[in-house]
């Protein structure tokens, strides 16, 4: 049993928790009551249907579901959706669910009629099926006669609402009844409906399982001819292939009619589109307004303003390499313009149109960043994107809006992803140091303490994943019994003003369950006695912020004298147990490359460098808080041959910037991959 779960509006409630938080508690409850063979199993209870899959929320407003129909909704999911019934809840929110739905699943007019789609999904079922006696799947099965029963259904049931059902033999009456299956055609899928239905039945009865494969002998054969009323299982058999035979011809007929485009703008169907009739509609909104809820229609100002970009808009799109994603993220942004016209004259100056279809087709995350924040999108048409921020004035740039700079920047050529990620780093590193001097100034600690940058922000190398970690450290610490809560406030602070970017102090001696605040004998006894290799490697990137510069000089000498003491032998097998740990698992069957983590990845290069620094400790100095690209030009006594300094800096300059790359054009929070990208 498939099944889409939605609400009306989300709200808190008494509790503090969110309507769609206790509804999303019930749901996993009802699923696991549902799959108890204690309490009686009868149907499985399936929601993949769901907008955006099985990785998305358990259940949405009603408003997000239609907000992604009318954006992303697949010809396949008009399928879906055809079948669609009540089942419990509110029946009026249901109805309004439907109301605004038959748009979409019943459009008036069709750029591209789905007749092709759904015969490409049919030859793709085909193609995988595993077993030539699938009653559902095989040509001439079920799936035969209600795909051919939905494609004329969403070709013509915009016109005729009595097409409108979700019933597959009532569907066939009300196609027969609009000469859209002559009376023939209607009773042979009809007959063969019914006998497949009651094989289904029986089989998954006999079986107690969900199976659909029609066994060719034996017991179970023999009583299913039997029950069916057959005198013989070799009749059934041959009643059996009349019935897929006739099926699969009337199917064919249907899906080889070589219909009419009824409705293009322009030279769409010039446009390499993936789904042209999305596209037509997208391009309709943006020409009048005209969407799936409600009907808001632009006004005369905005739709006259439309056409002097319209023709440079086409153009774009007849050379764009990923159409369907551009139109999709321009009526995302203009769909929250409360006066498109405004937008519309502005990309009257063709060189910012076509910044703004590059980013659309290009950027998500520049895309997904500014589409529906106010702030940014007034930001964005006043140009100020193109402008370097400049460093002394990065406390008053919030982290989204550096963000959306730095990769729009980036995708724009304007700066290199090295640049972005340097210029990441600096940005956010003198916003903690803003943040915390004036915060300190609160505090009467002198120059008692320090703070530092570990990892990527500490050595310039942050990307729009990337963690922000903190060493928070302080001389005599018994002199200042408040300093660990103070440093819980600053913590919170930073949280909260470089959001979203995560700010800790995990890599703190014992961790995220030790106290915040160390001191600085503490730190060195540390060193000595209990510190590991992969820690030394983390304190290679440590970079200063603020605070007493002798007292951080200090604590670097002291991990210094400490990594002169281990033996070069066992730094080697420690980095080689940790690499080994943080590889990640590589199956056959997934199509993923991890640019960091694999073989050959940035780890590669970083954790080598690392056992030459640690085995070198006269390097620590030079090397500390410095990009891998800087030590490897720098660092002269690492004794690298040129042609091998040269190989390692430009692979790594080249994985560091499809990295970057990667997590701009697809907003991806991550080092990995595809494979086919």
């Amino acid at each position: 049993t498939d099944l889409v779960i939605f609400y009306d509006k989300e709200s808190k409630l008494n509790n503090e928790k969110f309507y769609s938080e206790i509804l999303t508690e019930t749901i996993h409850l009802f699923l696991q009551s549902a799959a108890s063979v204690e309490a009686g199993l009868l149907y499985r209870i399936d929601l993949r249907l769901r907008p955006d899959g099985r990785n998305s929320p358990l259940c949405r407003s009603v408003n997000e579901y239609l907000n992604y129909y009318e954006s992303r909704g697949e010809n396949w999911e008009r399928q879906m959706l055809i079948k669609t019934e009540f089942l419990g809840g509110s029946k009026k929110l249901f109805e309004k669910f439907i109301s605004y739905l038959s748009p979409f699943i019943y459009p008036h007019s069709h750029s591209s009629p789905p007749i092709e789609q759904i015969k490409k999904l049919k030859l793709e079922i085909e193609r995988k099926l595993r077993d030539e006696e699938n009653i559902k799947l095989i040509p001439g099965g079920i799936r035969d006669i209600e795909f051919s029963a939905q494609a004329l259904q969403l070709l013509n049931g915009g016109k005729d609402k009595a097409l409108q059902t979700g019933n597959t033999l009532n569907a066939l009456i009300e196609l027969n009844k609009t000469n859209l299956l002559t009376k023939k055609e209607k009773e042979t899928f009809e007959t063969a409906y019914i006998l497949y239905r009651k094989i289904e039945h029986f089989l998954q009865l006999m079986n107690n399982a969900q199976t659909h494969v029609i066994p060719q002998h034996g017991e179970i054969a023999e009583k299913l001819s039997y029950f069916l009323g057959f005198e013989s299982l070799d009749k059934f058999k041959i009643i059996l292939n009349e019935n897929r035979t006739s099926v699969r011809k009337i199917y064919d007929s249907i899906f080889s009619k070589k219909d009419e485009k009824i409705f293009t703008y322009h030279n769409l169907d010039e446009i390499n589109f993936a789904d042209s009739g999305r596209a037509a509609k997208n391009f309709l909104y943006l020409r009048e307004g005209k969407g799936l809820i409600g009907e808001r229609k632009f006004d005369k100002k905005s739709a006259e303003a439309f056409k002097p970009i319209e023709t440079e808009i086409i153009k774009y799109l007849k050379t764009s390499s990923f159409p369907d994603k551009l139109l999709d993220n321009f009526v995302r942004i203009i769909r929250y313009a409360e006066f498109p016209s405004i937008w519309y004259n502005e990309f009257k100056e063709s060189k910012f149109l076509k910044i703004f279809l590059i980013l659309c087709e290009y950027s998500q995350r520049s895309v997904d960043l500014f589409a529906e924040d106010k702030e940014l999108r007034d930001f964005f048409l006043s140009r100020g994107f193109l402008k370097r921020i400049k460093l002394k004035f990065a406390a008053n740039y919030s982290t989204k809006k550096i963000f959306f700079i730095l990769s729009t920047q980036c995708i724009l050529g304007l700066i290199s992803p090295l640049k972005a990620s340097e210029l990441i780093s600096k940005l956010l590193i003198e916003k903690i140091k803003k943040l915390s001097g004036s915060f300190a100034e609160n505090y009467k600690w002198k120059d008692d303490f320090f703070i530092a940058a570990l990892g990527s922000a500490g050595s310039g190398e942050m990307t729009f994943s990337s963690d922000v970690d903190l060493v928070f450290a302080v001389k005599d610490i018994v002199s200042y019994p408040k300093i660990e809560n103070n440093f819980q406030d600053l913590l919170a602070l930073l949280r909260d003003e470089l959001k979203p970017i995560p700010v800790d102090c995990r890599l703190r001696p014992e961790g995220q369950n030790s106290q915040l605040v160390w001191d600085v004998d503490e730190y060195k006894k540390y060193f000595n006695a209990r510190a590991r290799t992969w820690e030394f490697q983390s304190l290679i990137k440590t970079n200063f912020i603020t605070g007493s510069r002798k007292l951080f000089n200090s604590f670097n000498s002291a991990m210094a004298m400490a990594v002169k003491k281990k033996d070069c032998s066992k730094i080697r097998k420690e980095i080689i147990e940790m690499r080994k740990k943080i590889s990640p698992p590589s199956p056959s069957h997934l199509n993923i490359v991890d640019i960091k983590k694999n073989r050959g990845g940035l780890a590669d290069i970083e954790y080598a460098l690392h056992y030459h620094i640690l085995c070198n400790p006269s390097l620590l100095p030079k090397c500390r808080g410095k990009s891998i690209p800087a030590i490897i030009e720098k660092v002269e006594e690492l004794k690298l041959a040129g042609n091998i300094k040269q190989t390692i800096k430009k692979n790594f300059i080249f994985l560091k910037e499809l990295e970057l790359i990667n997590q701009i054009v697809f907003n991806k929070n991550t080092s990995k991959l595809a494979k086919d990208i």
